[in-house]
């Protein structure tokens, strides 16, 4: 079945349903929040299946252990798989940090990465993805 929207995934043919875990992982919290706002979340907890991180929940997806997950969008452009983006309203922003690690051997290249990611070239692939920068419209 193809959810085309969070209540769908009431539906009793969808058995399990994968997640990041929200105890520890920001796209699982993101996940759990939408569900509570919806006033979903217990009726749903019992078809949860928690994948670690959000690769993990994808996998559960890609191998066919869950039939519908819920997912970064960044994750989320794999053949596999369908997907309908869950509005941004629903959960707070998953809040993210791009670092370079002083004693790197390689600084040069990872400034010129975060500069390229930053820049009016990166920004739409970033946008693309699922990335805002703070004031940024994900239209």
């Amino acid at each position: 079945m193809n959810a085309k929207k969070l209540e769908d995934l009431l539906d009793p043919s969808i058995k399990k349903i994968s997640i990041a875990n929200p105890d520890h992982a920001p796209y699982g919290i993101a996940a759990k929040e939408a569900l509570l706002k919806l006033e979903l979340w217990d009726k749903l907890k019992p078809k949860l299946v928690y994948g670690e991180n959000i690769r993990q929940a994808l996998q559960y997806l890609q191998t066919g252990d869950v039939p519908v997950g819920i997912i970064a969008l960044s994750v989320a452009n794999v053949s596999e798989i369908t997907y309908m983006p869950i509005d941004n309203t629903l959960h707070n922003p998953i809040n993210q940090a791009a670092a370079v690690i002083k004693k790197t051997k390689a600084e040069k290249e990872a400034r010129e990465f975060i500069h390229y990611v930053n820049s009016p070239i990166g920004r739409p692939i970033m946008k693309k993805y699922g990335f805002l920068l703070p004031g940024e419209s994900p239209k």
